[in-house]
């Protein structure tokens, strides 16, 4: 998913912890439940509206990657001092 991001790709993924992490959900990507109907339905509404494909490119042109690894950053400083690692 990162390297998708980096490379302005588009990512459609199942809400897991990584995904929620990465993709901001119908900004930069679409996040669905795990559910086959649920997939499969986003997936149609992306191939028929070439708009929405293009939103999230632009979003994702713009996107801020060194937030972002600042934010990871902290988190995994605060995960340290929370276990005293």
């Amino acid at each position: 998913m990162a390297e998708a991001k980096i490379l302005n790709t588009p990512v459609v993924a199942t809400e897991t912890i990584g995904s929620l992490f990465l993709i901001r959900n119908n900004i930069d990507g679409a996040l669905v439940k795990y559910n086959s109907q649920e997939l499969a339905n986003i997936l149609i509404n992306l191939l028929t509206n070439k708009s929405k494909i293009e939103y999230f490119k632009k979003n994702l042109e713009a996107y801020d990657y060194g937030q972002k690894q600042r934010e990871s950053i902290n988190l995994f400083k605060q995960m340290e001092l929370e276990n005293d690692y």
